[in-house]
């Protein structure tokens, strides 16, 4: 049975990673899940931690932390050594007040992958003198989503070709960080896109990334990374929608090709949004719940291209709407930014459907 779960995790960084290790003794084969027995580049695994060390030092507590209660190094860490990972297909949109019947901001996502390589897990993370957050963990650890107290609003999609240490991957072209410990970066250590962006700058990231963030000033932006290349842009619209494809222009020239359905997904949204009516979290939950080519849901779990939850983010109000797997199969549960889920475990429906060669067409 496919399950999503929750977990409330607070405390110093210590604390946090002996809560992670109660938690994995309730899962079975966990120790095989979260660390590995080789070391395929010692080096490259040294330069992770160094990194982490430098620029998230309380994220390297706990991960020595969860290391130590398994007698392990933390270079055994799959979380360490897979700093590449890859990230799943994924929906983004941003909508200001200005756009919406009842004058709140909201974003909104679904995130498409693989249910067999992915955890389905909610966080509510209180890290002591560090800005408390609610958002879907990636790898246990990370991070690909989430909102903080401050309703600074981070969400994340793979930007262009994946990069990875796995067959037909990219491989990095740069040395930094992955996707999972950038938005767990940001949601804890910043309350504003200016210190977002700032952030973003200083840190190296290896992943190619799309990311939609907007803060409780009702601001959006648009951060890109592909290849080693930064570029970002403040969203004047009262809109902006991301893929898995570059948007922004000096991003475009570095990406050799796109999934057409990328496109497709991204002009769904603006069709469905950027017209004369007023929108509202009903609206934008239509959308979410329709089937792609139609919307953003898709159902292609086989493929590892599933739609494994989905979220509405109320900035304003700082409540997420969620379900695991897609919302037109599963039930919404809601959850203010820092509290404890009413449902600890959840099944999750999750009926497959192909949607033929023509899904993975590259433009």
């Amino acid at each position: 049975m496919n399950l999503g779960t929750f977990s409330n995790l607070s405390g110093n960084y210590k604390e946090i990673g002996l809560q992670e290790v109660k938690e994995f003794s309730n899962i079975p084969e966990a120790e095989s899940i979260i660390f590995s027995d080789a070391m395929y580049d010692v080096a490259k695994i040294n330069e992770t931690i160094k990194q982490i060390e430098t620029y998230y030092p309380e994220l390297l507590e706990e991960l020595i932390e969860v290391a130590k209660e398994f007698h392990r190094p933390v270079e055994q860490l799959r979380f360490v050594q897979d700093s590449y990972l890859f990230g799943g297909g994924c929906s983004l949109g941003a909508l200001k007040p200005e756009s919406n019947v009842d004058g709140k901001m909201y974003l909104f996502r679904t995130y498409d992958m693989d249910p067999m390589i992915t955890e389905m897990r909610l966080c509510s993370t209180s890290p002591r003198n560090f800005y408390n957050h609610t958002g879907f963990s990636s790898h246990y650890f990370g991070r690909s989503d989430g909102m903080n107290e401050h309703g600074l609003c981070v969400m994340f999609a793979s930007c262009g070709m994946p990069v990875g240490n796995y067959p037909g991957m990219q491989k990095p072209q740069v040395s930094g960080f992955n996707f999972m410990v950038v938005v767990r970066l940001f949601l804890e250590k910043c309350r504003t896109i200016k210190e977002v962006i700032d952030l973003f700058l200083q840190i190296p990231i290896a992943s190619n990334v799309n990311l939609l963030v907007a803060d409780g000033n009702n601001e959006i932006a648009i951060l890109e990374t592909l290849n080693g290349i930064k570029e970002y842009s403040i969203i004047d619209d009262n809109h902006a929608f991301l893929t898995n494809h570059a948007v922004l222009e000096e991003i475009k020239k570095q990406e050799k090709y796109s999934l057409n359905q990328s496109e497709v997904r991204e002009n769904k949204m603006k069709e469905f949004f950027c017209n004369p009516t007023l929108n509202s979290k009903e609206s934008i939950n239509q959308m979410i719940q329709m089937e792609y080519p139609d919307g953003i849901t898709s159902l292609n779990y086989k493929e590892s291209f599933g739609t494994v939850y989905s979220v509405i983010f109320n900035v304003t109000d700082k409540t997420l709407n969620y379900s695991f797997g897609s919302s037109k199969h599963n039930p919404m549960f809601q959850i203010k930014v820092g509290e404890v889920a009413e449902h600890m475990a959840v099944p999750v429906n999750l009926p497959n459907k192909s949607y033929g060669k023509e899904f993975w067409r590259v433009n």
